[in-house]
């Protein structure tokens, strides 16, 4: 959706309200390029996190409206394929997101063991990706950090990077101090947050 100012992104975040019960609603927040609010609450999914963040940013002489849902959790208890896919279903409507693109991202923090020498990083991205039946595209390696965009033919989604397909991006990090282990984030079709 579009709004025309200030004040009508504030009402169609007022509009939202009823949808917001249980939720803890941030402040409009105000930059140079955009306007936003953050809701957050504790997912009925264990010890998870769920925040839907609205954004409008100005393009044309009004404001595009672009919503982002995540569902953040901390433990390692699996979350139920059916469980998960009720509750998004449920949020998708609920924030009228049933036309959005899907990006998935999952993030672990891997520690680390002194008595296993490790590959790489950037052989244990392309491991990941060779894992998931994917074919890198590109890659970006640094000492601590690799990012490797892929593409795998059988998921349906997929963005263009340099003129390829892609659907798939690995990143590694490793951490900055002695025995914090690497945080491994893989994403369809592209990373959105920071890593």
């Amino acid at each position: 959706g579009q709004v025309s100012d200030l004040e009508a992104f504030k009402q169609y975040v007022h509009n939202l309200n009823s949808q917001f019960t249980g939720w803890n609603v941030s402040d409009v927040h105000m930059s140079e390029t955009d306007w936003s609010i953050e809701a957050t609450r504790p997912s009925v999914l264990g010890d998870s996190q769920e925040r839907l963040s609205i954004y409008a940013y100005e393009q044309h002489g009004s404001y595009e409206i672009i919503h982002t849902y995540e569902l953040n959790g901390t433990s390692t208890k699996a979350l139920g394929e059916r469980e998960l896919h009720e509750l998004l279903e449920k949020r998708k409507e609920s924030f009228s997101l049933q036309d959005s693109p899907i990006y998935s991202q999952v993030r672990a923090v891997r520690p680390e063991d002194s008595e296993y020498v490790q590959p790489s990083l950037g052989d244990q991205a392309r491991d990941f990706v060779e894992k998931l039946g994917a074919t890198e595209i590109e890659s970006l390696n640094e000492e601590t950090f690799v990012s490797v965009s892929a593409y795998n033919d059988v998921w349906t989604d997929a963005i263009v990077t340099n003129g390829h397909k892609m659907n798939l991006q690995v990143a590694l990090r490793s951490g900055e101090t002695m025995g914090s282990g690497t945080t491994v984030t893989i994403v369809t079709p592209i990373i959105t947050t920071e890593y």
